[in-house]
Order: structure tokens, then sequence, then C-alpha cells
């Protein structure tokens, strides 16, 4: 692996570094940020930044507070770095696709924050935003550092379902509705039993399309997934959490498996 520096004074902000750095950039390239970490889908954010024609197209995270305010279309309405704009409901996190050449026509001096040339290229019309679903890790202070390191480190965590899985599923167009109908998949019990004896914790993902469908209430839901939670703990499994999609499989929702917002 070969790498090319660019290095100035640490006083420089990031629209000095990319001045600075501007004959060893490509004509797009992709911005990122050191203190925040968050996986990326580079495609799609590429995929959003083609169809967009925007110069620059930003990850962003919903946050209150945020410093963005994205219009119906994904277009970046407002970017205020003082945060002092009414509806910013996003924050940019430090992840973004340019393109050089029209970027660097936005720098009217080379010494400039790339705050104000992100609200002039905004101001044009130029900037697209892509809305990230995972919650983001920053270094950016000692606290934070230390939520970085405990979310980096190794953990042996197996995410599994419940239906069909960890009991025994329902019939065809039936539903969990009661523990009386909780019947244990006695083999996959006893493989978690080993792997927690191996140090390994779970979390539950469940489809639950009965609770749209009017067939479930979500309490009765949750109080079965309470107790199972309880009993496999009785037998030294630790079950983190569970969760569930409620949707009915026509809403097109993003959590419903094999969907990844469970995930």
């Amino acid at each position: 692996i070969h790498i090319d520096y660019s290095s100035g004074p640490a006083e420089w902000d990031t629209g000095r570094r990319i001045w600075e750095a501007r004959t060893m950039l490509d004509c797009r390239f992709l911005l990122l940020y050191s203190d925040n970490y968050v996986p990326v889908n580079i495609e799609k954010l590429l995929s959003v930044h083609s169809a967009s024609l925007s110069a620059v197209t930003l990850l962003l995270q919903q946050k209150q507070n945020g410093n963005v305010r994205l219009d119906g279309d994904g277009g970046v309405e407002v970017y205020d770095s003082t945060r002092s704009t009414l509806g910013l409901n996003y924050v940019e996190i430090g992840y973004m696709i340019i393109e050089r050449d029209r970027v660097l026509g936005a720098y009217g001096v080379s010494d400039v924050s790339f705050s104000r040339i992100l609200e002039k290229l905004v101001k044009g019309e130029q900037v697209a935003g892509l809305v990230s679903g995972d919650s983001y890790h920053s270094i950016s202070d000692l606290d934070r550092l230390k939520l970085t390191e405990q979310y980096l480190a190794v953990k042996r965590v197996l995410m599994i379902d419940r239906d069909g899985t960890i009991n025994k599923r329902a019939p065809r167009g039936e539903y969990i509705g009661s523990w009386s109908d909780f019947h244990w998949d006695l083999q996959t019990v006893e493989a978690m039993r080993q792997l927690a004896r191996k140090g390994f914790r779970f979390l539950v993902l469940s489809n639950q399309a009965g609770i749209a469908r009017g067939m479930l209430k979500a309490k009765m839901v949750d109080e079965i997934n309470a107790r199972m939670i309880s009993e496999l703990r009785k037998q030294g499994i630790d079950v983190i959490d569970v969760y569930v999609c409620p949707h009915h499989w026509d809403e097109g929702c993003s959590c419903r498996k094999p969907n990844p917002g469970l995930f």
C-alpha cells in the first residue's frame, strides 16, 4: 500500500487542507474525517451522488439540533455550522463524496473554513445527502473515545431468529399469541447453552407481522419475549435483547427481515 500525505499546521481548517492537497486529489474523491467511525455503504452513497449530480454528497444522521436540513428530494437545503436555524434535524458526520473542480471553484481564498464552502454550495443547490441508519462513534473527546473503544472491542454476540429457531413455529397463518403456545426447540436451546459456556451472548431478531394484522397485541409479544429471556437465563444463556419488526410484509419497512433494520 502506498500512501501520499499532505500535512500542515494544526490550525489549518479542512478547507485549507483540501486546497493545499488539491493537486493530489482525483476529480472525484471520498473525504473522510479521522475522528468519526460509522459503517458506510460506499456504493449507495455513490449512487445518490451520481443521481443528484451534486458537487458534494454528505452522509447524514438524524439528530435534533444538527447542522443540516433536507428538502423532500434528499437535497440539502440548509447547512448551518452555527446550528441556529430552525428545523436542522440532521448532522453530517464527515463522510462525503466530492467533485474536486466544482468544490475548488467555490473557493474565494485558500485559507477558508470548509463549512463556509459547504454553505456556499448549498445555497447553489449543489449538495445532496444520504441518511445513514447506523449509529456513529467518535474520538473527538475522552468520553467519546472510551465509548468507541467499547464499541470496537471484540464481542461474542450471535443474532438468532425466534419462531422456528428457538421455539417451534406456529401453524401457517397463525402466531405465538401466549406463553402456552411457545414450545422450545430443545436442540437449539442446547446449542445456545453450549455456546454460552464459551462466552457467547445472544440478540433475538423476530418478524411479528401478526401485530400489524391485528392478530397479536404488541404487549403480549413483549411478555412472551420477557418470559423467554428469563427462562433462558436460568440455563445460563444471556439474551441481551429482543428486536421485533411489527409491520405487515406489504408495508415496505426497513426492519422486516431479511431487510437490515433489525440488524
